[in-house]
């Protein structure tokens, strides 16, 4: 039975691709059930928020600090273009605070803004445990971070599109036979030898030790130091010794 429209013609091609499809496919059905429902409540759920809902499963390491930030932000951008009012959020007695110079009333608003938001967030964010229980670790991201093109959203959360996924799975196929994806691979491997196995390498980790100047991939100047490089561990010890 097709969970997803048109799901029969990755069946009839089946091998590799009908069991890749199935694991990312798995990992939206679990987006769906445990981390959509929280940006539904806050209002993210037209076509032109996937990306933004997208951004926030691959690249938050806290899914609800990721959430709580696009919110405010949203909210902040609606209020700076026009498109919703600040009285939605704010009493008139803050409103209409004096204040001798306009510098301080902007910063007072702002702060009360933001306490209001944070409140808000809150809020919905325990409602939202509370009623769905959410997991938040049991997707991976890598098919996410290939085929979200492949994805769109629907008022039961994230749909896949077939034929979408298909093109995709194709091209990143032809990729995968490439040269420039040999070398790929072999600047990934030289990146896990610079950290020498010895901590988890992540985007703060990247930009302690390198920085991109002009285009161009560089070490960052400021780690070219011995505290720095002792962190990765020492170099050509034979360690069965």
């Amino acid at each position: 039975m097709d969970i997803f429209k048109g799901e029969y013609k990755i069946r009839s091609i089946g091998g590799k691709l009908e069991k890749d499809y199935l694991y990312f496919r798995r990992s939206v059905l679990f987006v769906n059930a445990n981390l959509i429902p929280i940006f539904f409540m806050l209002g993210f759920y037209n076509p032109e928020d996937k990306d933004s809902i997208i951004d926030i499963l691959l690249y938050s390491e806290n899914f609800a600090s990721g959430v709580k930030k696009l919110y405010m932000t949203r909210e902040k951008e609606r209020i700076a273009m026009g498109e919703a009012k600040l009285e939605r959020y704010l009493s008139s007695k803050i409103i209409e605070r004096k204040f001798d110079r306009s510098e301080e009333r902007e910063r007072y608003l702002r702060c009360q803004l933001n306490r209001f938001l944070t409140i808000r967030f809150k809020y919905l964010f325990e409602r939202y445990t509370n009623m769905y229980k959410p997991t938040f670790e049991g997707y991976s991201r890598t098919p996410f971070l290939i085929c979200r093109e492949s994805l769109y959203i629907s008022p039961l959360g994230f749909e896949i599109d077939i034929d979408r996924y298909l093109d995709i799975y194709r091209s990143h196929f032809e990729a995968g036979e490439s040269c420039t994806k040999k070398q790929h691979q072999e600047a990934a491997d030289a990146i896990n030898r610079f950290f020498n196995g010895s901590m988890a390498i992540t985007q703060k980790e990247l930009a302690r030790y390198f920085i991109i100047d002009c285009g161009i991939v560089k070490p960052n100047p400021e780690s070219i130091t011995i505290d720095d490089y002792i962190r990765l561990g020492c170099r050509g010890l034979d360690k069965s010794k």
